[in-house]
């Protein structure tokens, strides 16, 4: 009995000295993520207004795609029945959208400019179809908005760039054109 005392004791002092087993605990990172995204895109184009020749003048734009005049008012274009492309909104059906062209001229009209980047005139982009349907009116000044209800599907905007001329203006129409590129920049601004 001694011998199971002693050998008891040995085998007690030997767990003590080795120390108690303990459970190990690490960690590492967990959770979720989720993205948040606008459920409608916009994208603007580059319209083209066609060739013209160094012995034209602003009027001849204007007698192509229309006229905007605060005297006399909209005197249409020998264009206005091939509007162009302005621009193109997606939206979820049902969400109701309103699209906006801002150029940098009077009232957000947009700003032609010459190859040597002076403005030689404005102009009024209006939309006359909205796909393949007629704008209200048909002619929606972009610079106001034009308002439509998603498809989900691309819905394109068409219209016309309509040479702008102030009240009293006398000198914007008989304006000579210089050969080269002629630029303007508006922002496609949708608001939903």
């Amino acid at each position: 009995m001694k011998l199971q005392s002693k050998m008891a004791l040995a085998i007690s002092a030997l767990a003590l000295s080795l120390g108690t087993a303990q459970a190990a605990t690490v960690s590492a990172p967990a959770g979720a993520t989720f993205t948040v995204t606008a459920p409608c895109t916009v994208s603007g184009n580059i319209a083209n207004l066609g060739n013209f020749f160094t012995n034209n003048t602003v009027a001849t734009i204007a007698a192509r795609w229309g006229k905007v005049d605060q005297s006399t008012g909209v005197t249409p274009g020998t264009s206005n029945g091939s509007p162009l492309l302005l621009a193109s909104v997606n939206c979820p059906t049902g969400i109701a959208w309103n699209l906006h062209l801002d150029g940098a001229g009077f009232g957000g009209n947009t700003q032609f400019k010459t190859p040597g980047g002076v403005v030689a005139f404005e102009a009024d982009a209006t939309a006359t179809l909205l796909g393949a349907a007629t704008v209200s009116a048909g002619l929606t000044t972009m610079a106001n908005g034009l308002s439509g209800v998603g498809t989900s599907a691309a819905q394109q905007v068409f219209g016309l760039y309509q040479v702008y001329v102030g009240m009293g203006d006398t000198t914007t129409l008989p304006k000579a054109l210089v050969a080269g590129t002629y630029t303007a920049t508006n922002t496609a601004r949708l608001d939903f």
